[in-house]
Order: C-alpha cells, then sequence, then structure tokens
C-alpha cells in the first residue's frame, strides 16, 4: 500500500488529451483509493500501475456503490474480504 498520483482514463466526459488526477492509495491487490479536492472518496480497480508514484483507473468503474467494500478495504489494510 502506498501513497499514489491517480490518473483517471475518461469514456467521453473528458477531451482524450486532458488528464485529470487525484491523490490517493494504491493497494496491493489491484484497487485504489482516490481522494478528491473536497475529501470525497472512490474505490478504483487499478488499471495500470505507470510507475511507483501513479496509477491510472477507469473512470466509470467506480465501486463507490458497495461501502461495504470501502469499508473491509480499509479495516484489512487492503484486502477487501
Amino acid at each position: 500500500m502506498r501513497k499514489v498520483k491517480v490518473v483517471f482514463q475518461s469514456e467521453g466526459w473528458a477531451p482524450e488529451d486532458f488528464e485529470y488526477s487525484e491523490q490517493g492509495i494504491a493497494f496491493d491487490n489491484g484497487y485504489t483509493l482516490a481522494v478528491d479536492a473536497n475529501g470525497m472518496v472512490a474505490v478504483y480497480k487499478t488499471v495500470e500501475l505507470s510507475n511507483d508514484t501513479a496509477v491510472v483507473v477507469n473512470a466509470d468503474d467506480s465501486l463507490t456503490q458497495n461501502p461495504e467494500f470501502l469499508i473491509n478495504l480499509i479495516l484489512n489494510g487492503g484486502n477487501a474480504q
């Protein structure tokens, strides 16, 4: 688990050359927790690990509708079981 820059892939909500990013935590199990400037939290499946300090996620694949998953992810240090 490490602090990363979360870069969002867009499927239509932004121009292709536009890069939107937030701060977040990359978990070793392939999930990323992103936090926006207002403190809102969302969980995404990691699409790509760009380097040690950045990950790519698909903005349309948020797992935020499952609050129990988010709670378990945090409580279990990245293992959402």
